[in-house]
This record gives structure tokens, C-alpha cells and sequence, in this order.
């Protein structure tokens, strides 16, 4: 209970500040990310699933449609669910931002009704890796995702890996 606690804190701080870690980029205020459409992610499209986080972890990305894509996620600790995600990747002013509610195994929610967590797009390499604030998506083959988040925690910025085979 206290782990989901502190992850919970360390996630929700995140959108208040933004760190770059080894393997994660973020934007000066006011510098806006690098030009990109929906298509651009196609490269996430399918189901993943792998170990990050000290447990089991499934990510499932729809196709780009209507200028948005929308995906899944759901850590376990054990054989227990911990927290899931709803996500939406999607177009605005030119560039991507990726955003995402938390939910507690019952569905209740971590964030306010209206709020959510927004990571805008730094920069992509086309088919290879998407850069978002403190988020990236790097495809290691065509069946191999590695996914890097800079978390925030009373410590500083952690950066974790979830490291995800496609499934399907």
C-alpha cells in the first residue's frame, strides 16, 4: 500500500515539473515540440506486454483514427492489479501530446473528473522513438518496445523502463 502510494505521488508530481533524464528530453517553457501527425506513432499500433516498475505490464495502442489514437495500460504486482491507464495520443498545433488518466484496481480515479496527465512531444524519429516530456517510446526491433518515464519523487527524478515484447 505505501509503494502505490509514493508511486502515485511520484506520478501526479511529474506534471508539475519536468526533468530530463538519461533517456528522456523536455521542453524550456514556452518551446514547443517538434512537427507531427498521429501517423507518426503507428510504430506503437498492437499488444505489448513485458516487466517494468518491479512487475507485470501490458500497454494495447489502437490504430491512428480521427487524428488520435487511444491505448491501455495496466501494471500488476504479482498476480494483483496495481493501476491501470486510459491514453490518448493526438494532434494539436502541428505536434502530439500524449495524455492519460489513472485509475486504482476498483476504477477510481487518481486524478480530478477534469484532469489528467499531459506529456507534449519533444521530438520524433520516425518509426523509431517518440520523445513526449518526460515520456519516450523507443522501438528496439519490429516485436520490441522499451518505454522510459522520469518520475518524481521526494529523492528527485528516477528515470524507470518497461521493457515490452509485442504479443500479437
Amino acid at each position: 500500500m505505501l509503494a502505490r502510494f509514493l508511486l502515485l505521488c511520484s506520478v501526479l508530481f511529474f506534471g508539475s515539473a519536468a526533468a530530463q533524464t538519461e533517456n528522456t528530453l523536455t521542453l524550456a517553457e514556452g518551446e514547443t515540440g517538434q512537427s507531427a501527425s498521429i501517423e507518426d506513432m503507428s510504430f506503437l499500433v498492437g499488444h505489448w506486454q513485458g516487466d517494468g516498475m518491479g512487475g507485470f505490464n501490458e500497454e494495447v495502442w489502437g490504430e491512428p483514427l480521427g487524428g488520435s489514437m487511444l491505448g491501455t495500460f495496466r501494471h500488476l504486482q504479482g498476480d494483483d492489479p496495481a493501476f491501470s491507464e486510459i491514453m490518448q495520443i493526438g494532434e494539436e498545433n502541428g505536434t502530439l501530446a500524449l495524455r492519460l488518466k489513472h485509475f486504482n484496481p476498483d476504477l477510481t480515479g487518481w486524478e480530478e473528473k477534469d484532469d489528467m496527465v499531459t506529456f507534449p512531444l519533444v521530438r520524433i524519429e520516425h518509426g523509431e522513438a517518440a520523445y513526449f516530456r518526460g515520456l519516450t517510446y523507443k522501438r528496439i526491433s519490429a516485436n520490441e518496445l522499451t518505454i522510459y518515464l522520469a518520475l518524481h519523487n521526494r529523492d528527485g527524478v528516477q528515470e524507470v523502463s518497461f521493457e515490452l515484447q509485442r504479443v500479437d
